[in-house]
């Protein structure tokens, strides 16, 4: 799991230098087996993350909270295209 970690936070680094995002912009989540997620937390600056910044959770729990939220219709809104979904 360290070497996950490390590998957050070098490409939290990496997309913070190359200007992808600013302040405290986003989230870097990695599926891990089973179902466990590891993410850095909200409002971590992700060109400064350490260890401590990064949490594992259980996917299933984000996923049945996610599914009971009312999101405005545009939010959920795909465009079908030739070359499949967009």
């Amino acid at each position: 799991m360290d070497k996950i970690k490390q590998e957050i936070i070098e490409t939290g680094k990496l997309m913070y230098q190359k200007g992808y995002n600013v302040s405290i912009d986003g989230n870097i989540s990695v599926r891990l087996p089973g179902k466990e997620l590891m993410i850095t937390a909200t409002g971590t600056r992700l060109g400064f993350l350490t260890e401590e910044d990064i949490v594992v959770t259980d996917y299933a729990v984000i996923y049945f909270t996610v599914q009971n939220v009312q999101l405005p219709k545009r939010c959920c809104t795909r465009k079908s295209t030739k070359s499949g979904m967009m």
